[in-house]
């Protein structure tokens, strides 16, 4: 086991860690090696700042790791703080990622996949043409289950002209 510590007064450091590009890899590294117990700790630890790490460049990388591990716990928190935000962070060059690794693990989560199609329903002829966001659209449409793509589907289908003009 590792002897990383986590209590409230490292905070401000870790969070700085999390945003450095050599502290980034170091959490990352601590992640890997260490017990979901450890893993939920850190989480609460960084909790109030996890929009924050999303938008960040070497930060959005430790929270995907941390989503990566499966954890209930993270997951439910996670998608708490992300429902609502799903368009925004999609369409945000770091943070795209760590959207895409939350579809990736709603992979079996058919609730959180209605819930996440609800909420970009209005946004997806937007969300296709958004050079971060349409990494997301194609990983909903790799993981989600095909019945509930339709409205996705459908929307590509109406600008397929578009699409297939856009410079690549």
């Amino acid at each position: 086991t590792t002897d990383f510590s986590i209590n409230e007064s490292q905070r401000e450091d870790l969070l700085l860690k999390c945003q450095d590009k050599e502290g980034s890899v170091e959490v990352r590294k601590t992640i890997q090696n260490s017990s979901l117990e450890f893993q939920e700790k850190l989480f609460k630890c960084l909790e109030n700042d996890l929009f924050l790490l999303c938008l960040d460049k070497y930060g959005n990388f430790v929270v995907q790791m941390l989503l990566e591990q499966e954890s209930p716990y993270i997951i439910k928190t996670f998608k708490a703080m992300i429902l609502g935000k799903f368009a925004l962070l999609s369409q945000n060059i770091y943070a795209c990622r760590v959207v895409q690794a939350f579809v990736k693990i709603s992979n079996e989560m058919i609730n959180d996949q209605i819930q996440i199609l609800e909420e970009i329903c209005g946004d997806t002829a937007i969300l296709i043409f958004d050079p971060s966001a349409n990494h997301v659209i194609q990983k909903i449409i790799e993981h989600f289950y095909p019945k509930l793509l339709k409205p996705i589907v459908t929307q590509i289908s109406l600008n397929v002209s578009k699409l297939s003009n856009i410079d690549r």
